[in-house]
């Protein structure tokens, strides 16, 4: 799991939100909208090491993908279906 606090050694972490405009991989308003929600609660991270970029939740990671776009839209799409999974148990 990765955690806010971690300062993996090889990775640089990232930690400023694109505020002002998203990006082409996050223009759709809904996978926008969680994005900018979770960076300004401090929930998500982004981290990348050179090759790959990898998107954490809550510490969990949820993508490890080559471009930024496709990590934070598989991240969106699998912290959605856990979402599911949970309400489902809990049901």
């Amino acid at each position: 799991m990765v955690t806010p606090s971690q300062q993996p050694g090889t990775l640089t972490q990232v930690r400023t939100a694109i505020r002002s405009t998203p990006t082409p991989a996050i223009a759709d308003p809904k996978i926008w909208r969680w994005y900018a929600d979770l960076i300004d609660g401090r929930r998500l991270v982004c981290e990348h090491d050179g090759a790959r970029w990898i998107v954490a939740v809550d510490g969990r990671r949820l993508a490890d993908e080559c471009t930024f776009e496709v990590a934070v839209h598989a991240a969106y799409l699998l912290a959605r279906a856990l979402l599911a999974l949970d309400r489902a148990r809990a049901a």
